[in-house]
């Protein structure tokens, strides 16, 4: 999350200091045994300052978090090797965590066979020994076991955990010994899965999923997502519209925190601008109606983490400093700006910078305890600029909405409607239809659009005018 906000604060100051600052932690944290070299995914924190000892537990908040920063990296820098990292680590996770309903478990055991890290690790012998059953000369073995730091000695418990340490071998001669290390990985006693499902990390993954999908052009990632939006129909969403916060075997129980409420709704804003189905957007809407109603603090004018559906204890709980998860304040105040944009409804916003202003001062004494927080002020200290993509009954905009997703434009608001969708009185979308029978894109700042245009091109170069 820090990091997100200070690409974001490059994008302001222009200053190469702050962006050479993200790239190393993002090449270092890549290239490291927190990594997985192999099958992709992060671990979930490192136990050293150069991130080569991972605690081998993988998490799904950490690995959403994680593919959206890169993503985020890839979108600024345009560099393929952040792109490569956000596929890798989403194919982890639809991969080994996805569950049938549609949503996803919570995490992978750091430990099998009785020791941590025991499925990840490789002795000299082993590595060498699974490479020449794959056909690799000694030569390229040791190219291999030089770029991942395998070592007779290993560099940790007498074994080597895989990183990225010397030259690179050949991109064919990598790919060979990659696929057949995991093979050999495969036959390993595997860590334990938690198959608990929780609504927020749920939520922050249909974030990554819909964003990368949609600015990647993966479908599979987009159908993942969609996936998720129905296990919250199906599973988490109670009849009287609240959420439950986990559930497991299809069956949800304990009623959800302020956090699942915001983290839901901001995935499903992104499902929205990458697939332009209104049911998404009021879906988003609807959750954050309810969670102003079961959470929201008129005397502090901010949220409080619990409902009244939860046990009352002697000091109810208000988060808003951004640990290991967002903050439930800080995803609130960022999606309540959005809604504001889209729905016109001013109360969104006026809520969304009394949260801001809770945090105040703090954000200059601390601010890497607010990443996300940070990025909803820098969402206020912009000028709004969307793209609304009108459709037709037999066109869904793809190519135009396609092109809106892919630059790097964090505070860039994507929403589509078909005129017979229920969204379509909403202010924004007010007197904007398709022209000549085809999608047709409007890009505006506020409510001061440029001229209507069905052309995907002409997208892409009215979102950079904007930009700048």
């Amino acid at each position: 999350m820090t990091l997100e906000f200070l690409l974001r604060a490059r994008r302001r100051s222009q200053d190469p200091d702050i962006l050479r600052m993200v790239t190393v932690t993002l090449d270092a944290m890549a290239n490291g045994g927190i990594h997985d070299q192999l099958g992709g995914g992060f671990a979930r924190y490192s136990t050293d300052a150069d991130w080569l000892v991972p605690h081998f537990e993988k998490m799904l908040y950490d690995n959403a978090l994680m593919a959206h920063a890169y993503l985020e990296a890839f979108r600024a820098t345009g560099e393929a090797r952040y792109r490569a990292v956000v596929e890798s680590t989403l194919d982890f996770v639809l991969r080994e965590l996805v569950t049938p309903d549609g949503g996803f478990a919570s995490a992978l055991d750091a430990d099998s066979e009785g020791e941590e890290g025991r499925f990840y690790v490789w002795t000299d012998a082993e590595l060498r020994s699974v490479l020449a059953d794959a056909g690799l000369s000694a030569s390229e073995a040791d190219a291999v076991a030089r770029y991942w730091d395998v070592t007779p000695d290993g560099n940790w418990e007498g074994r080597s955990i895989l990183h990225i340490a010397g030259p690179a071998p050949e991109p064919a001669l990598l790919d060979r010994a990659r696929l057949a290390l995991l093979a050999a990985r495969e036959q390993r006693i595997r860590p334990a899965r938690d198959e608990k499902q929780l609504a927020a990390w749920n939520g922050l993954l249909l974030r990554a999923l819909a964003e990368a999908g949609g600015a990647l052009g993966r479908t599979d990632y987009l159908a993942a997502a969609e996936g998720i939006a129905g296990f919250v129909r199906t599973v988490l969403l109670q009849p009287d519209g609240a959420l439950w916060r986990t559930a497991r075997d299809g069956v949800g129980h304990t009623p959800a925190f302020l956090e699942d409420y915001a983290c839901l709704a901001d995935g499903l804003l992104a499902l929205h601008a990458a697939v332009g189905r209104a049911d998404d957007l009021l879906l988003a809407r609807q959750l954050m109606d309810r969670a102003i109603a079961d959470f929201w603090d008129d005397e502090a004018g901010a949220f409080w983490d619990t409902s009244a559906a939860h046990e009352a204890i002697v000091a109810r709980p208000r988060s808003v400093i951004d640990g290991a998860t967002p903050a439930g304040n800080s995803v609130a105040a960022d999606v309540l700006l959005r809604l504001a944009l889209v729905t016109g409804d001013a109360d969104y916003d006026r809520r969304a910078r009394s949260i801001l202003r809770i945090a105040g001062d703090a954000l200059d004494r601390q601010p890497q305890l607010f990443g996300r927080m940070l990025c909803a002020v820098d969402r206020v200290l912009s000028d709004p600029i969307d793209v609304v993509i009108a459709t037709t009954p037999s066109d869904a905009g793809n190519d135009l909405r396609a092109v809106a997703l892919r630059p790097y434009a964090p505070d860039l608001v994507v929403a589509s409607l078909n005129r017979e969708d229920p969204t379509a009185d909403w202010p924004l979308f007010a007197d904007k239809r398709p022209l000549e029978g085809k999608p047709t894109a409007y890009v505006c700042r506020g409510y001061a659009c440029l001229a209507p245009t069905s052309d995907p091109a002409g997208v892409e170069r009215q979102i950079a005018e904007l930009r700048k």
